[in-house]
C-alpha cells in the first residue's frame, strides 16, 4: 500500500514548458525509495523543478516525501522564492521529527522562467546539478551551500540565479548516479559523470535521459544498482 502511495507522488515523466524541454524519472532499489521530484506550474512564465532524497527507505522515508509534498503544494506563496520555500520545508520536517523519526532530506530547488532562460536556485544539501553548456563544449556545477532539510535547527539557505543560452541544458541527479560502481569496483564519480552528461546531449530532454541511463548501464555492468536513482533533464531550446 505504501508503495502504491509513493508512486502517486510522482509526476509525469515529461513536462510541458515554452521554450523547454523537461523529463524525468526516478527508479527505486527496492519497493519504498528515497528519491522524490516533482514539477510545479508557478505561472503563465515560470515554473520549478524540485528534487528530493531521504535518508533511507521504507515506509518512514515515504511519510517524510508525502509530507514534502503536502508542504510544497501548502506554499504556493513561495513557489517563486527559492530560498524561502527551502527554509519553509526544512522548519516542517524539524518540527516532525521526534526520538523514533529522525528522518532528515537532501533537497533542491529551481524556479524557470520559460521564456527568456533565467532562474532562480536553492539547494538543502543535495548534489549540485549540472549545466551542460551545449556550444562551448564543457560543464558546470550549480554549487550552493546549505544544510539538509532537519538537519539543524539554525540552518540557513541562500540561492542563486542563474541564465541559459538556447542549448544549454540542466541536469539534476540523486548520489545514485555518481556513486554508482562497475566490475572492477571503481566509482563514476564527478568526472566521468560530467563526460556522459556532455556526450549524451540532444536537445529532447527524453532522449537526454535515455542516452544517459543507457550510458549508466553500460558503465555499471551486470553490478546491480547501489542506490536510488533520479535524474532531471532540462534543455533549453527558445523558439
Amino acid at each position: 500500500v505504501a508503495g502504491t502511495i509513493q508512486t502517486q507522488l510522482l509526476p509525469d515523466n515529461i513536462y510541458s514548458a515554452k521554450n523547454f524541454s523537461v523529463y524525468g524519472k526516478s527508479i527505486s532499489k527496492s519497493q519504498l525509495g528515497g528519491d522524490y521530484f516533482d514539477y510545479l506550474s508557478v505561472s503563465n512564465e515560470k515554473f520549478g523543478i524540485l528534487l528530493g532524497d531521504v535518508a533511507g527507505h521504507g515506509v518512514g522515508a515515504a511519510l517524510i516525501m508525502a509530507m514534502a509534498k503536502a508542504g510544497i503544494i501548502q506554499s504556493e506563496n513561495y513557489w517563486e522564492k527559492p530560498r524561502e520555500l527551502v527554509l519553509r520545508l526544512h522548519q516542517l520536517i524539524l518540527e516532525s521529527k521526534t526520538k523514533k523519526q529522525k528522518k532528515i532530506m537532501t533537497f533542491q530547488y529551481l524556479c524557470l522562467n520559460s521564456t527568456d532562460g533565467t532562474g532562480v536556485y536553492s539547494n538543502a544539501g543535495a548534489c549540485s546539478p549540472i549545466i551542460v553548456r551545449k556550444n562551448e563544449s564543457r560543464t558546470e556545477e550549480l554549487t550552493l551551500s546549505g544544510a539538509a532539510l532537519g538537519a539543524f535547527k539554525r540552518a540557513t539557505y541562500d540561492e542563486k540565479n542563474i541564465k541559459f543560452n538556447p542549448g544549454d541544458a540542466i541536469v539534476f541527479y540523486t548520489d545514485g548516479l555518481v556513486e554508482s560502481r562497475n566490475e572492477a569496483d571503481i566509482e563514476l564519480g564527478y568526472d566521468g559523470m560530467k563526460k556522459i552528461l556532455l556526450d549524451s546531449w540532444d536537445n529532447s530532454a527524453e532522449i537526454y535521459y535515455n542516452n544517459i541511463y543507457k550510458a549508466y548501464l553500460g558503465y555499471i555492468g551486470s553490478v546491480s544498482a547501489g542506490d536510488d536513482l533520479t535524474i532531471i533533464v532540462a534543455v533549453f531550446n527558445p523558439e
